[in-house]
């Protein structure tokens, strides 16, 4: 909507109507039914309606968008549509919408009032407010604004969230295993229990463990055990449990609990073979 003058109007749209001219009944009247009109600089125009019973009462009926016009004088045209062709005359006047916003409204002189006793425009039953495409890209910006914006606190709130509930805490301690040489290691796990003894599996497990970091003791009972071996007889058993963060398993030992991503060490054990394949 535009506070422009009715007088201003006539003379700014003297020999044509160009520009966007849709419906306003205000109220949310405008969800269920109305129309919107362009009218561009080349001749050619469309159109987009919703909601009249001819949409609904004739099958036959197809919508058509396109249409063309030309200037025939002084805020009058012709508009030419699915074949017919009519000469419209056009006028302006001002009116407020509920909230009392000024608005430019374009209707037909002559034309007989319509059902809600408004003076329509063409095959407009209501009277149609003008907007400026300068107005509309600048409501476009002001939502695409806001919409950024939102993406924006959603993924900072997300990047908060997971630095604070889910997987592998990116800061605090981490869990410090013995450097020695580990003979095996054994996984119990949901009722079966497997042992690793090569080298190189060890270690790479022993790198896993050794990402994760500090984290509060969860109360949930434990639902697996893993007991690392030492060549020299010591040995190291940990608790694995649900930590209280998404996607996090707690390893907790002799020096307290250690939170690591589920899916990590999950992966990690099922490529040296202390887990089916299945499970990860």
């Amino acid at each position: 909507m535009i506070n422009l003058d009715a007088n201003n109007a006539r003379e700014r749209f003297r020999r044509s109507p160009i520009g966007t001219w849709y419906s306003y009944l205000g109220g949310g009247a405008d969800m269920l039914i109305g129309i919107r009109l362009t009218f561009h600089p080349d001749g050619t125009g469309t159109m987009e309606e919703w909601g009249f019973d001819h949409h609904h009462l004739n099958p036959a009926y197809v919508v058509e968008p396109r249409f063309q016009w030309r200037t025939l004088g002084e805020r009058r045209i012709e508009i030419t549509h699915q074949g017919e062709t009519r000469v419209v005359s056009y006028d302006f006047k001002n009116d407020e919408n509920e909230y009392k916003v000024k608005e430019l409204r374009m209707f037909e002189p002559g034309k007989e009032p319509g059902a809600h006793g408004d003076v329509g425009f063409w095959v407009s039953p209501f009277s149609l407010v003008y907007r400026e495409q300068a107005q509309q890209d600048k409501k476009l910006r002001r939502i695409m604004g806001r919409i950024c914006l939102f993406l924006f606190v959603l993924l900072v709130v997300a990047g908060a969230w997971l630095h604070l509930f889910a997987g592998t805490p990116l800061s605090g301690p981490k869990l410090e295993i013995k450097d020695a040489a580990v003979a095996s290691i054994e996984l119990s796990w949901m009722g079966t229990k497997r042992t690793i003894r090569a080298s190189n599996q060890c270690a790479r497990v022993i790198q896993t463990l050794r990402k994760a970091r500090q984290n509060p003791i969860a109360l949930t009972p434990a639902f697996g055990t893993m007991t690392l071996y030492y060549a020299d007889g010591t040995t190291n058993r940990f608790f694995l449990q649900p930590s209280g963060r998404f996607s996090s398993l707690e390893i907790s030992g002799e020096s307290g609990g250690y939170a690591i991503s589920t899916g990590e060490i999950l992966r990690t054990f099922a490529d040296v073979g202390l887990l089916a394949t299945n499970v990860k």
